[in-house]
């Protein structure tokens, strides 16, 4: 439990220190992931929208497009 948030975190922070200003992923829906559970190795939607990702486009009922806004300091 947690495995997942852990690894979103050392995501955003290894993409931030290379000098990325958005980090994207496809997480599935969780009302889809209880149907699929074979397909939840790319997170659930939940936990990504807690760590702060934001849905920006939804082309499918099962994967929406998230992504995390990283603010770059100088």
């Amino acid at each position: 439990m947690g495995m997942t948030e852990i690894l979103i975190t050392a995501a955003i922070d290894y993409a931030k220190k290379k000098g990325a200003e958005i980090v994207e992923a496809y997480p599935l829906r969780a009302e889809i992931s209880k149907e699929f559970p074979f397909e939840r190795y790319m997170g659930v939607l939940p936990t990504f929208e807690r760590l702060g990702f934001k849905e920006v486009l939804s082309r499918s009922k099962r994967r929406p497009i998230l992504r995390f806004f990283i603010e770059q300091q100088p």
